[in-house]
């Protein structure tokens, strides 16, 4: 049954992204064809209500068989429950696990072992920080650019453009390239410690050694349910008092101006 289940699935998925692809093809040519209808030869009212109207007109049909789709799928979905996956493993979490069942102190070649892992524990850490560091120096150079007026003179917009994605493509390519070496080299450092981790675990247990005390952490101010009370107070009465000063500067006002203006130019009702 479960089976059976799981190609009715299959083949509805299958046969529901086809409809959906085909009525985004379709929305788009109507939008084409809005775009290129001009009853009166003026072109401001391509976009009337009439136009927009009949071009969307034809999509109806389409748009409701799509809902009946889209409510079969919902049933069968209760219908069919998909089977609970796996979770994914973190090897990161896993290895910390391992860590915390570790005594603290080992001898012989377990101890070398032990330090051979706290070493490659560092040098991740290290790459990471590094890694985190040059992110910030790109970020950097990245602004300073940006907001120095000279790099974008008033009369060659073009140039300009073409001058700062030159000047960020390397950048951000470079930057690229390390976290992806820096990501490389952690998942294979990851494989090898927690190959050492059960090492480790498996000598402990023949030496009858215990894993250290774990030590209660409290939690730190930020993380205490004060601390969130009073900075959920804190933005409440910011914007509390941002609404206030809207409402006495005739911010409303104008936010509601523009809000009618791009709707109505948007959608041709203006």
């Amino acid at each position: 049954m479960a089976e059976k289940g799981k190609k009715i699935r299959l083949v509805y998925s299958i046969v529901f992204s086809v409809c959906t692809v085909a009525l985004g093809a379709l929305f788009l040519t109507r939008l084409w064809g809005v775009y290129l209808s001009n009853l009166t030869g003026v072109e401001s009212d391509t976009y009337s209500r009439e136009i927009v109207g009949e071009q969307l007109a034809f999509l109806l049909p389409f748009c409701l068989v799509w809902l009946v789709l889209a409510i079969g799928a919902f049933a069968l979905s209760i219908a069919f429950p998909a089977q609970e996956k796996l979770q994914y493993r973190d090897d990161r979490l896993t290895l910390k696990r391992l860590q915390k069942r570790l005594p603290e102190n080992f001898g012989g070649e377990l101890g070398a072992e032990r330090e051979k892992l706290q070493s490659s524990v560092r040098l991740r850490m290290i790459l990471r920080l590094t890694l985190l560091g040059l992110s910030a120096v790109c970020l950097i150079l990245l602004l300073v650019y940006l907001f120095t007026p000279a790099n974008f003179p008033k009369g060659d917009i073009n140039g300009a453009v073409i001058s700062a994605v030159a000047y960020a493509l390397p950048l951000c390519i470079g930057l690229f390239l390390v976290a992806v070496g820096v990501e490389v080299f952690e998942r294979t450092a990851l494989k090898k410690e927690l190959d050492l981790a059960k090492v480790l675990a498996a000598g402990a247990a023949k030496q009858g050694l215990k894993p250290a005390e774990s030590k209660e952490k409290k939690p730190r101010f930020w993380q205490t349910e004060r601390f969130l009370f009073w900075v959920r107070i804190a933005v409440g009465a910011a914007a509390v008092a941002m609404l206030i000063v809207g409402l006495f500067n005739g911010g409303v006002i104008d936010v509601l101006n523009k809000a009618i203006a791009i709707c109505t130019e948007c959608i041709g009702l203006g």
